[in-house]
């Protein structure tokens, strides 16, 4: 498994690629005299491109691009978690685009590529909590390769942190 988008795995050959955009929002403001002034109102929704390629030998291409387009018209909000374990935040599925490869002879997908345009979904603080959480654990539960998830609290290092003192840490259990 390479990454969970809700309940739907991930189950492809490398992923061809993923992109990440995110951006800002500002307001123009016209002043009586000069330029006008700019505002900032605050963060634009993540936008993530993912390429995948699906495969016979891996999955059921066919199923995979139906499971993909069926959550993209339920119009819900999903937790998009990778196999590691990191939680990327909460999507929509707002556009997909499939091409098949290679097909038998009757028709059936042999072999496609997919990308889907995801769109981050609004939660409230208490819904995003506990939708990371949960999505982490399914996702651990349903990789099957060993991940090792560190439970250990994370300590950040003072600026002046020498090698030896990062040693030190380590061994104590501190870092």
């Amino acid at each position: 498994m390479y990454a969970m988008l809700g309940n739907i795995q991930f189950n492809v050959i490398p992923v061809e690629g993923l992109d990440k955009t995110s951006g800002v929002n500002y307001v123009q403001c016209d002043t009586v005299s000069g330029k006008p002034a700019l505002q900032f109102t605050g963060s634009k929704l993540d936008k993530i491109n993912i390429q995948l390629k699906f495969h016979a030998d891996f999955c059921t291409p066919s199923d995979e691009i139906k499971k993909l387009n069926d959550a993209m018209n339920k119009g819900q909000s999903m937790p998009l978690v990778f196999a590691n374990g990191d939680y990327w935040g909460s999507f929509v599925i707002e556009d997909t685009q499939e091409r098949l490869i290679q097909t038998a002879p009757d028709g059936t997908i042999m072999a496609a590529e997919f990308s889907i345009a995801l769109l981050e979904g609004s939660l409230t603080e208490i819904e995003k909590e506990q939708q990371q959480q949960n999505a982490r654990k399914q996702a651990m539960l349903n990789t099957n390769s060993a991940v090792v998830v560190n439970t250990l609290p994370v300590t950040t290092l003072p600026n002046t942190a020498t090698p030896f003192d990062i040693v030190r840490m380590a061994v104590n259990g501190i870092y």
